[in-house]
């Protein structure tokens, strides 16, 4: 990726209100951007407007959602005698 590249997508990370972390990666993708909306439809707005600001340049944007994220505590602290 190019630098130019990457320091447009971290702009995009760093005005947008709904990215929540920027993560440059080493492997099968170049960077991972975090976001956190209530609306499935935000998503497809930011996509867009990442297409929109820097889609010849970007070869692909893949979006894994998680709907909720669960906390398991198999800790459980004595009782106090």
């Amino acid at each position: 990726m190019s630098r130019e590249l990457n320091g447009k997508i971290f702009q995009f990370a760093q005005k947008n209100p709904f990215v929540i972390y920027f993560v440059e990666c080493i492997g099968e993708w170049d960077f991972e951007i975090g976001i956190e909306v209530t609306k499935q439809e935000d998503v497809r707005e930011i996509v867009q407007e990442m297409y929109e600001r820097m889609g010849k340049d970007l070869i692909a944007i893949k979006v894994l959602s998680m709907f909720r994220s669960l906390k398991f505590g198999f800790y459980r602290a004595p009782p106090l005698e």
